[in-house]
């Protein structure tokens, strides 16, 4: 199973949790780094997708464009914007997340389609899974399924995605961080690039690219191909300073989307405020 899929999204992301719940008794959790995989679910056992918006067009909300529901049933969706531990430190307004609250319904296959429409209309991402609802997932052979079914997860990504745009992070000079940023089904051929960096005070060296090299349709559980690529890029804290890293998503001659962090590269990283920091390692 995949990491993504097998996560509270909802809890982790809204703080609707407490601390009773079980790890095997967590529904499928599905987000973006999850496009166009297979899911199994039974009749009547619920489960949600979370889709962080954009930041270029922080007033678009993701919506729900093919499902049948005969076999999957949209219940509720939520919108609202992702919290942090602490108030606001960069100015920098925080990413929103659309909650989609779904449950199986009766036995069959569909498609799961979300679009995301910039502020003229025009569809600027996509995420899709397909659904199965079946009589026993945990039987099933490829594809994702709930915790109780066994398996093992995928470590989640150690270092900072979209979940994290807008903060502040504080390092010491010679630490490392990884900023990771997922590509974009609609646009292939996109990539991330920096626009804005403060040079004497972190370096971002050229990104690792990870290509979505995983053929649709192949559901299997095993390998590490991916139907998403991905971008890391290092970053390393040089000197005593702050600056504000800006990267944008560039396809076709225009700018898809943005993302933002501010490194505050200080003397001890403990002493400051910061929505991370390298006291949380």
């Amino acid at each position: 199973m995949r990491g993504g899929a097998i996560l509270l999204f909802a809890s982790i992301l809204l703080g609707l949790t407490g601390c009773g719940n079980d790890f095997e008794d967590a529904p499928v959790s599905l987000e973006r780094a999850d496009h166009g995989w297979l899911v199994s679910i039974e009749p009547d056992e619920v489960f949600d997708v979370g889709l962080v918006g954009n930041a270029l067009f922080p007033d678009q909300r993701w919506r729900l464009v093919e499902v049948d529901d005969t076999v999957v049933a949209l219940e509720n969706q939520e919108h609202e914007k992702l919290r942090q531990d602490i108030e606001d430190l960069t100015g920098d307004e925080r990413a929103t997340i659309t909650m989609f609250f779904f449950r199986g319904v009766e036995v069959g296959d569909t498609p799961l389609v979300f679009e995301l429409e910039n502020d003229e209309g025009d569809v600027i991402a996509i995420t899709e899974f397909t659904m199965a609802v079946v009589e026993d997932p945990c039987a099933a052979d490829d594809g994702l399924v709930a915790n109780r079914c066994g398996g093992i997860a995928e470590d989640q990504p150690q270092g900072l995605t979209e979940l994290d745009h807008g903060w502040l992070v504080a390092l010491e000079p010679g630490d490392t961080i990884d900023v990771i940023l997922m590509g974009n089904p609609q646009f292939p051929d996109g990539a991330w690039e920096i626009v804005h960096i403060d040079a004497a005070v972190v370096d971002v060296a050229d990104p690792a690219l990870r290509v979505a090299d995983r053929v649709p349709g192949d559901w299997s559980r095993a390998g590490d191909a991916s139907f998403l690529s991905t971008s890391t890029f290092p970053v390393t804290a040089i000197d005593v300073g702050r600056s504000r890293v800006e990267f944008h998503f560039e396809a076709d001659g225009e700018t898809i989307d943005i993302y933002s962090v501010t490194f505050d590269v200080v003397d001890d990283a403990c002493a400051v405020a910061s929505n991370q920091s390298t006291c949380d390692n």
